[in-house]
């Protein structure tokens, strides 16, 4: 099996260090950290990830949700959201996006397991 490769969008530096290790015990590449949208965007084009981790909320003026509706798009890259926002209006926008996945932090190490086992190798 190919393994799989994880682009992960997170503006706050130690979470994304910590999500690539997260990601890398489970078994997965992390081509590359991203913490902005248009970052998110260039780093999707160049590594053709299989998936994008994506905090919704980003520094700058394109949010997550936006960046994520822009990857889909040019790329055709799904996204997994990551939030710290819990708040209803939060999670509408972010379904419209319509996201494989929504995890809030702290992330959950076996909920992230499970999620990324059901998005590439289907429900068990």
């Amino acid at each position: 099996m190919t393994q799989r490769r994880i682009l992960i969008v997170e503006d706050e530096r130690l979470q994304a260090v910590s999500l690539r290790r997260m990601l890398e015990r489970l078994g997965y590449e992390v081509p590359a950290l991203a913490d902005s949208a248009e970052a998110a965007l260039q780093m999707s084009r160049q590594t053709k990830p299989d998936l994008v981790l994506m905090d919704i909320k980003l520094e700058g003026r394109t949010d997550g949700v936006d960046a994520a509706l822009m990857i889909m798009r040019e790329c055709s890259i799904p996204t997994v959201f990551i939030t710290g926002n819990t708040d209803s209006g939060t999670y509408q926008r972010a379904m419209e996006a319509r996201p494989l996945g929504y995890l809030e932090k702290p992330i959950d190490p076996a909920l992230l397991r499970a999620t990324l086992r059901e998005i590439f190798e289907g429900p068990i």
